[in-house]
C-alpha cells in the first residue's frame, strides 16, 4: 500500500480492483491516528484525492470538470453552534459560489471557507445547509444537510457525585485472591488478579478513605493466543464475568461487601471494540450491522439492555465508558451522541440504585 505524490502538491492512493472494503488511516508527526478510527473507503472504486485535513474527493482534480464541493460534516445534532468547513475544487474559473441556510442565500467569499452558525437558534430548532458552485464547465450542488440543535445536560457539582474518591483497579494485575490463577499476561507480565483479590482488599481501600471502586473490564473475553486477551478488553459476552476473574456470583459478593462499607462499584463498559467472532458473509443480501456502526437502533438497544441488566440484577452504581470519544461514524465522532442516548434511556427507565447508605 502506497500513497503517491501527484501534481501541484496533491497525493493520491489507488485501490486494487479486488479490494471490496478499505479503511485509510493517517498518522501525524506525533504518531496520533487521524481521524481516530480512520476513513471508511467502501465507496471509493478507483482513486481518492486527499486534502491536508484528510478529507478526500474521488474525482480527478486535474481533469477539467464541474466544481467539486467538499463539506466536513454530514449533519446531525449540535450544541452551542456548529462549525462547517467548505472546500471547493475547480480547475476551471469559478463564476459563482454560494450556500443556503434554509432558503436564505449567502455568498461564499473563498474556495476554503469556515461557516459558524446556530448560536441564536433555540433548543430543538433545525436548519438545512447546501452549497452551490458554478464554473465554465457547469454547476454543482451539494446534498442538503440537516442539523438539529440540542442541549448539554448540566451537572451541578453537589451531592455524592462531587464527593466520589475513586480507587481504580486493573483487575488482571491486582491481587491473586485464589492462589494459582490463570497466569496469562500482557507482554512479559503474568496476570493472576481476580475478584477474590478485590474482596480481600476492601478493608485496605476503605482505610485509604476511598468510597468508590472502578474496575477495568471483567466481562467474559474471547480466548485465543493473544496475551492481551487476558486484560478484559476483548469481551465476547457482556452478561457474564470472565472465569479468569471469578463469576457473576463472586461479583455480587464483592458488590454486597463493598456496599456494606459504603463503597460504590463502577464497571468498565468497553463498547467501542470487542472480541466476538468475525461475521462471514452476508445472508440473503441483507446488510450486516457491524464494525463502527454503533448508533444503529439494534446496537444501541443491546447496550441499553447490558447497562440495565447489571444495574438492576447486581446493583452496580455506575458505568465508566471506555474511549467513548473514539466511536466514529459517517466522518464524525458520534461517541457523545451514543453516550447521551444511552444516559437518556437509563434516566427514562428510572433505574436508580441507592447503596451502601448513600
Amino acid at each position: 500500500m502506497k500513497i503517491y505524490e501527484g501534481k501541484e502538491n496533491w497525493y493520491y492512493y489507488e485501490f486494487n480492483s479486488n479490494i471490496k472494503n478499505a479503511k485509510i488511516i493517517f498518522k501525524d508527526s506525533n504518531g496520533n491516528q487521524i481521524p481516530n478510527q480512520g476513513i471508511d473507503a467502501e465507496n471509493i472504486t478507483k482513486t481518492a484525492w486527499f486534502f491536508s485535513d484528510y478529507s478526500y474527493v474521488t474525482d480527478d482534480p486535474f481533469i477539467e470538470s464541474k466544481p467539486i464541493i467538499n463539506i466536513n460534516s454530514s449533519g446531525g445534532e449540535f450544541y452551542n453552534n456548529v462549525e462547517i468547513n467548505v472546500k471547493i475544487l475547480s480547475n476551471s474559473e469559478i463564476t459563482e459560489m454560494y450556500y443556503y441556510i434554509n432558503d436564505e442565500k449567502f455568498t461564499l467569499n473563498s474556495i476554503n471557507e469556515k461557516i459558524i452558525y446556530g448560536i441564536n437558534l433555540d433548543i430543538g430548532d433545525k436548519f438545512t445547509f447546501k452549497v452551490v458552485a458554478i464554473n465554465n464547465i457547469g454547476k454543482t450542488e451539494s446534498e442538503k444537510i440537516i442539523f438539529y440543535k440540542d442541549e448539554y445536560e448540566v451537572l451541578e457539582k453537589i451531592g455524592a457525585f462531587n464527593e466520589l474518591r475513586i480507587y481504580q483497579i486493573m483487575v488482571p494485575t491486582y491481587i491473586d485472591g485464589i492462589v494459582g490463577g490463570y497466569g496469562t499476561g500482557y507482554g512479559p507480565s503474568h496476570h493472576n488478579g481476580d475478584l477474590e483479590g478485590v474482596i480481600n482488599a476492601l478493608d485496605y481501600i476503605e482505610d485509604l478513605g476511598m468510597n468508590a471502586i472502578w474496575m477495568t473490564p471483567i466481562f467474559h473475553s474471547k480466548s485465543g493466543e493473544l496475551k492481551g486477551q487476558s486484560t478484559g478488553y476483548y469481551a465476547d459476552d457482556y452478561y457474564n464475568v470472565d472465569p479468569k476473574f471469578g463469576s457473576n456470583e463472586k461479583l455480587k459478593e464483592l458488590i454486597t461487601k463493598a456496599h456494606n462499607k459504603g463503597i460504590y462499584i463502577f464497571l468498565d463498559g468497553v463498547f467501542g471494540h470487542h472480541g466476538s467472532n468475525k461475521i462471514d458473509g452476508v445472508k440473503d443480501g441483507a446488510k450486516q450491522w457491524y464494525g463502527s456502526e454503533v448508533i444503529y437502533p439494534d446496537s444501541l438497544a443491546y447496550f441499553e439492555d447490558v447497562a440495565e441488566y447489571w444495574i438492576k440484577e447486581y446493583e452496580i452504581d455506575g458505568w465508566r465508558l471506555d474511549q467513548a470519544y473514539q466511536l466514529f461514524q459517517n466522518k464524525k465522532i458520534i461517541g457523545n451522541i451514543f453516550v447521551k442516548k444511552w444516559k437518556i434511556y437509563l434516566k427514562k427507565e428510572k433505574i436508580v440504585v441507592k447503596s451502601g447508605g448513600h
